[in-house]
């Protein structure tokens, strides 16, 4: 007797679009906000428009951070959008590279 197989499954071996992956395609250079966008779209089971690229990108702003420059770093996150809470610091070297600071050390002292 032959087992019951998912429809889900059985879509993989055919080579007619799947109900499964209506939602857009995927490529290299695929943004976040587009990765976020596409899964709003397929969450409301609508097609993607503009309404679900600006909440993509309010969302991928909140989610956005950047990696402390000191290693010995406990946090690790900076993050830089208005409503965080220990918001991080660039600092920009004459050098022309920036050092990033998350919000768990002091005020650095060029600000101060």
């Amino acid at each position: 007797m032959k087992r019951r197989q998912s429809s889900r499954l059985s879509c993989q071996n055919q080579k007619k679009p799947c109900k499964y992956n209506t939602y857009g395609t995927s490529s290299q250079n695929t943004t976040e906000v587009d990765i976020i966008s596409e899964y709003i779209s397929f969450l409301v089971g609508k097609q993607k428009n503009e309404q679900h690229l600006t909440v993509a990108s309010i969302v991928w702003e909140f989610a956005r951070y950047e990696k402390c420059s000191y290693g010995s770093c406990v946090v690790g996150k900076a993050y830089f959008h208005e409503e965080a809470l220990n918001k991080g610091w660039r600092i920009y070297l004459p050098s022309g590279k920036i050092k990033i600071l998350c919000g768990a050390h002091a005020t650095p002292k060029v600000f101060a």
